[in-house]
């Protein structure tokens, strides 16, 4: 996982699901008629089976006690209290709609790990391994977005291979363009244009491209290799624009904007030519 400039913390904490074995043991112990056995097993088909909205009242049990308390503390130690509302506000939702997915009711019995991090105006959840699976985050214009690591993962690779499909042209780069909430690709004589202008504004002192935000990852099969941008402001700070949506969606957090290169030598002779 890359990160940008700014301190991130990471808090652990480890929280057991209801024990299949002891669910069992407490059966056996009352079950002298017919009525009484609790059977995990048949748990969890009800929940299979069961409607949304009885899936988020039993997940909601789960979350609210078990979870909330943890994000809860990183928010309000870290974030005045007007940021930290916002944020929690949304993330409840969110973290309960993360554990329905996963149907988190079949892990009974297990130790499930999970960490709590923070970042600039953003609060995350996140796996035993650090993988991020949600973050809320406010932006600089005070809105609350939430990042569901796998609804972005999908949303990239559906979009590559629509893209891959239909193109017309021979497409060499693409980034995903926030206000138009989508990805956008170009030609290497798009490229060269863009090269300029990313020169000029390097010059004027307004961007930047940090080494070790290269990367490459493998979307459906081919590998694409990645650099991104952030802004500066006047002083020469990092200026915050917010999280890259496809980015996110392979576990990159960075504020900026991402580009993806079908070539590694393109991506390369790009930071070379703008930092140059």
């Amino acid at each position: 996982m890359l990160l940008d400039d700014d301190t991130y913390t990471t808090t652990n904490k480890q929280f057991k699901m209801p024990s299949k074995k002891s669910t069992r043991n407490n059966a056996k112990k009352s079950a002298k008629t017919p009525a009484e056995p609790a059977c995990a097993e048949g748990m969890l088909e009800r929940l299979d089976r069961a409607d949304i909205h009885f899936q988020r009242k039993m997940t909601e049990k789960f979350v609210i006690p078990q979870v909330m308390p943890a994000l809860e503390k990183e928010a309000n130690d870290n974030f005045d209290k007007k940021t930290a509302t916002a944020l929690l506000k949304i993330m409840r939702e969110k973290v309960i709609d993360y554990f329905i997915s996963q149907k988190w009711w079949h892990d009974q019995g297990k130790a499930i790990q999970v960490s709590y991090n923070h970042g600039p105006e953003s609060l995350y959840l996140m796996s035993e391994e650090g993988t991020p699976l949600v973050i809320a985050h406010l932006t600089p214009e005070s809105k609350t977005k939430m990042f569901i690591r796998k609804d972005c993962e999908k949303e990239l690779f559906d979009h590559v291979a629509d893209r891959r499909k239909s193109a017309t042209r021979k497409e060499t780069y693409f980034t995903y363009h926030k206000k138009l909430r989508t990805g956008t690709w170009g030609t290497n004589e798009d490229l060269h244009i863009e090269m300029k202008n990313w020169k000029q504004q390097k010059k004027n002192g307004g961007i930047e491209m940090n080494e070790r935000n290269k990367n490459s990852f493998e979307i459906n099969g081919k590998t694409y290799y990645t650099l991104t941008i952030t802004q500066l402001d006047e002083d020469g700070e990092h200026e915050k624009i917010g999280i890259d949506r496809f980015g996110f969606g392979m576990g990159h957090i960075v504020d900026g904007i991402m580009y993806w290169f079908v070539s590694e030598a393109n991506r390369d002779a790009v930071v070379k030519y703008v930092m140059g």
